[in-house]
């Protein structure tokens, strides 16, 4: 008799404390969504507060390309991030996106991020390689984005300091709401690349054209802007894996015969047009590939002049790697599909020639 009532006793108190774990764990879970719970979730009062104005802009996107962060020596010389592993970091409300990690503050990464009404900040942190916020910077989602003028392209923020490893800090950031059609449709028509590759390479044939226009009188040709366009810093490896910076530019008729990718030792030996340290045909690229195993290197295979097969590993400097591979492939393409072209423009030149000395003899 003692032992079935010790049995009912012990039984109870298992039942008690099964009980007591699953009120305690359903307590826990009611905490949990009251914390997740905001009142904008809840449609008719979403609408309501847009139409009060209490909340001055819907749920949008936006594209933040993070070009670079640099900080202060303390000599009032800007330099980069050196050294030291950092990544971006941006939040707005709930949403939070990351850059991937660099050693020299160079990201040159686009990150796309969802607005939720009623974000009243969008926050912007430079962070080490242990999460440490070494800066931030704050913008407001209705001022800075939807209200202004012109959105910013390439412009330099200046951050607050949360650091002593970075004096001064400062940011440049690009931002793009949607990808309209415009003028550099017809280059990328029929592409399949993603959404941010093609606000990129837009990007960055706007700002070939416009040097183009600048220094040039008259209509640019899609392929002059695609030739400006594949111009810039790259990293060079050499052997055992040292990384010597070039300055890569396309150059071809009427300056020469052939369209050649060439190779110089910074941008002022280009534009005084110096020798090239090194020249690679076009027309004899076999291929432009990202590397797999690198987020920032990409490769290009092409034939020598004697026709052996011979590769050049690049690490991109001012913008991202996959507008640098796929300008090069558009480039590549157009000058196959018109790979006469300086054929026709020699034709073009000597016939020219002999008109005008026939004029000549027949006027004299």
């Amino acid at each position: 008799m003692i032992g079935l009532f010790l049995r009912m006793a012990v039984g109870e108190l298992v039942m008690l404390i099964c009980g007591s774990i699953a009120a305690a764990c359903a307590i826990c879970a009611s905490i949990r969504c009251c914390k997740r719970f905001r009142c904008r979730d809840i449609g008719c009062v979403k609408s309501m507060l847009r139409w009060v104005g209490v909340d001055r802009f819907d749920d949008f996107e936006v594209m933040i390309l993070v070009h670079e962060a640099t900080f202060s020596s303390g000599k009032d010389k800007q330099v980069k991030l050196a050294k030291m592993t950092t990544f971006a970091k941006i939040t707005a409300g709930v949403q939070t996106v990351e850059t991937d990690p660099h050693s020299n503050g160079i990201f040159q990464q686009p990150l796309t991020i969802f607005i939720e009404q009623g974000t009243s900040k969008i926050l912007i942190e430079i962070c080490d390689d242990r999460s440490r916020v070494l800066a931030t910077l704050k913008l407001d989602p209705s001022l800075d984005i939807l209200q202004a003028r012109v959105l910013p392209s390439e412009q330099v923020y200046t951050m607050k300091q949360k650091s002593k490893d970075a004096l001064n800090p400062k940011i440049k950031l690009s931002m793009v709401l949607n990808v309209g059609d415009d003028i550099e449709t017809g280059l990328l028509a029929g592409s399949d690349l993603d959404h941010e590759t093609n606000w990129l390479i837009r990007q960055q044939l706007q700002k070939a054209k416009i040097h183009c226009d600048l220094g040039k009188d008259g209509e640019m040709s899609d392929l002059e802007v695609l030739m400006q366009s594949c111009s810039g810093p790259l990293d060079l490896f050499q052997g055992l894996g040292n990384a010597d910076t070039v300055y890569a530019a396309i150059v071809g008729p009427p300056h020469q015969r052939k369209y050649v990718l060439g190779l110089w030792a910074s941008e002022r030996e280009f534009e005084i047009k110096a020798k090239p340290l090194q020249e690679v045909d076009m027309l004899r690229i076999r291929s432009v590939q990202a590397d797999p195993a690198r987020a920032n290197v990409f490769l290009i295979s092409y034939f020598d002049k004697d026709r052996v097969s011979q590769a050049l590993t690049f690490r991109r400097i001012d913008r991202p790697r996959d507008v640098w591979v796929q300008m090069l492939h558009l480039l590549i393409k157009m000058l196959h599909e018109g790979k006469d072209a300086p054929s026709r423009w020699a034709s073009s030149r000597c016939s020219m020639e002999k008109s005008e000395r026939k004029r000549a003899t027949a006027t004299f």
